[in-house]
């Protein structure tokens, strides 16, 4: 568990990061939009939550666009988080 312990070292050293624990990846992904991107938003970048490549390769397009990457589901239930997060945040005028 190199990972846990790098996770917990870096906490305790920097104890202004705070974890965002979520049940699934597409809540804890709009957890984190939330918290980094509170306010309004002009864009918004989707990857599938099934396949990590497409979120790696959308923080490219995420970092251009300062927007943050929301994951989707395989149906609008389980994509229900990432739906929420736009309707209250994505500029009405503004893209997915």
């Amino acid at each position: 568990m190199p990972g846990v312990m790098l996770t917990i070292k870096l906490i305790r050293k920097h104890p202004e990061y705070k974890i965002l624990k979520c049940t699934i990846l597409i809540d804890t992904a709009a957890a984190i939009a939330s918290k980094y991107n509170s306010g309004t938003v002009q864009n918004v970048v989707l990857a599938t939550g099934a396949n990590f490549p497409d979120a790696l390769a959308g923080s490219v397009l995420a970092a251009k666009l300062n927007a943050p990457i929301l994951l989707t589901g395989k149906t609008a239930t389980e994509s229900q988080a990432a739906l929420d997060y736009i309707s209250g945040h994505l500029d009405k005028s503004d893209k997915v």
